[in-house]
């Protein structure tokens, strides 16, 4: 709730079942039975606190900052995934989130919780895959898309501005993206695993992007 009262977003109302909110300006505060809580709530228990918010609109202008890291979403449908994304992409100052179509609705309830306030924080953009594409050359940026076989991340001298693009949790990403020349990165494993999580994919190259970020700026 606090994370959310900092935030730019349009809070209409709070609704509580009793619980004192010190935060919440009295004026947007409604008390409630407990039942209407569980029949609105989406937990399974702990109902105590609703907030109603107007969903922002996403962002129209796409924009990588000068140097910055773009992550693109493509078929990305596990709210807990898109979530844990959202985390990672605050964590890490990403510039901008591109929700493709076919990933979750970033409003989704189990997003939003999932994000642990990042979702406040972080730009959304919903985008297609052509339009993205066109604006990530129009800014000079690289584009780069992760797969399982894709060049070690650990060895490839990361370029800025940068789109990444992280792919269906089962199916991985279009193939359009490397039909257009995208570059494919790979995260080098030593054990038997298939694969790693969409979400910890995404946590692992941000974090290369961010080391090498801060080696160019120690000039080293």
């Amino acid at each position: 709730m606090e994370e959310l009262l900092r935030s730019d977003l349009q809070v209409r109302f709070v609704l509580s079942s009793g619980q004192q909110l010190p935060m919440v300006p009295e004026t947007l505060v409604r008390q409630v039975p407990q039942a209407v809580m569980d029949e609105l709530g989406t937990l399974e228990t702990g109902n105590s606190v609703i907030a109603v918010v107007d969903i922002p609109r996403t962002d129209q202008h796409l924009t990588f900052q000068g140097k910055g890291l773009v992550l693109a979403l493509d078929q990305v449908r596990d709210p807990g995934n898109l979530g844990t994304i959202l985390r990672t992409a605050d964590w890490f100052g990403v510039s901008q989130v591109w929700c493709l179509p076919g990933t979750v609705d970033p409003y989704n309830p189990k997003v939003v919780q999932s994000s642990m306030g990042s979702i406040f924080r972080v730009s959304l953009a919903e985008v297609d895959l052509d339009s993205g594409m066109q604006s990530a050359l129009t800014q000079g940026a690289t584009v780069y898309v992760a797969q399982a076989d894709g060049a070690n991340v650990f060895e490839v001298e990361l370029q800025r501005p940068a789109l990444l693009v992280l792919g269906n949790e089962s199916q991985g990403p279009s193939e359009r993206w490397t039909e257009f020349g995208a570059s494919p990165l790979g995260i080098p494993g030593v054990g038997r695993a298939e694969s790693l999580n969409v979400s910890m994919a995404a946590t692992a190259l941000c974090m290369e992007f961010h080391r090498q970020s801060l080696t160019i700026g120690q000039g080293t």
